[in-house]
């Protein structure tokens, strides 16, 4: 049984769709375009300063606290699994840096 013409410009167009969203899913390239120059990743902090399984991180808001940095960790020291503990750096990447773990 031969497909009507309906059905096979119905189908064409369903599949450009699902093409067009696909390629459009590329959501590095989005990043890429925002980033510029190279940039250099350097650890500054240990598992001393209480780093566990750190899952984000955020400098303060205030201008008068910009070099604090806040380090999440999924758990905490006391090796229990619920909840979560805080690094916060101070003087994050000066040579004063140090860290209170919460």
């Amino acid at each position: 049984m031969k497909k009507s013409h309906y059905q096979r410009s119905f189908l064409f167009l369903r599949t450009l769709t699902i093409l067009l969203f696909i390629s459009s899913l590329q959501s590095q390239n989005i990043i890429d375009a925002y980033l510029i120059g190279n940039f250099t990743t350097t650890l500054m902090g240990t598992s001393a300063d209480g780093l566990i399984l750190p899952r984000d991180l955020d400098f303060h808001k205030d201008e008068a606290r910009q070099n604090e940095l806040w380090v999440i960790n999924e758990n905490n020291i006391g090796g229990r699994t619920h909840g979560g503990s805080t690094v916060t750096y101070y003087d994050a990447g000066q040579e004063t840096q140090w860290a209170e773990y919460r």
